[in-house]
């Protein structure tokens, strides 16, 4: 997401996180902050934000970003929760999507493509996910042995719509 705004010419790039002590959001944070350094792109504290996943944190967390001077061109959002509140913000500051700030979000909601404009979006395999989180209780349940924690990364696939 962060080389697709990259290549659309931002350098200013904030990020709304979810929330800080999840795996989940370590490990996107971990990736921004990464695609930034390999873009040559400072990292800047103050546009990290967040909290949790809810809009109305995303609202709070992008209006306090979007009234930062310089103000960031672009949002990524970490959760579709958060993105709706950032798309609050931007239009209570009657700010233009994409013109005057890109989003892009994890997760590929069935609304994000009702939204004027659609939704860029992080899209993850979910059906797989869910059938592989199925698979390995079916075997810890089946085996009679504790389930052990496990990681299992599967690919995400960025889609590119008209919010970036």
């Amino acid at each position: 997401a962060v080389r697709h705004l990259v290549k659309r010419g931002h350098q200013d790039i904030a990020c709304l996180q979810g929330k800080p002590a999840s795996s989940v959001n370590r490990e996107r944070v971990r990736g921004y902050k990464a695609a930034l350094a390999a873009a040559g792109i400072k990292f800047r504290r103050e546009w990290l934000a967040g909290g949790d996943y809810s809009p109305q944190r995303g609202q709070v967390e992008a209006a306090r970003l979007l009234v930062l001077s310089p103000r960031p061109t672009a949002i990524l959002a970490m959760g579709n929760l958060l993105a709706l509140g950032a798309l609050k913000a931007a239009q209570n500051r009657q700010l233009r999507i994409p013109g005057d700030l890109a989003l892009v979000t994890f997760d590929d909601a069935p609304w994000a493509t009702l939204l004027s404009p659609p939704l860029s979006v992080v899209a993850q395999p979910v059906e797989q996910l869910g059938e592989r989180a199925f698979q390995e209780l079916m075997n810890a349940i089946t085996s009679g042995k504790p389930a052990r924690a496990k990681t299992i990364v599967l690919s995400a696939r960025l889609i590119e719509r008209g919010s970036s």
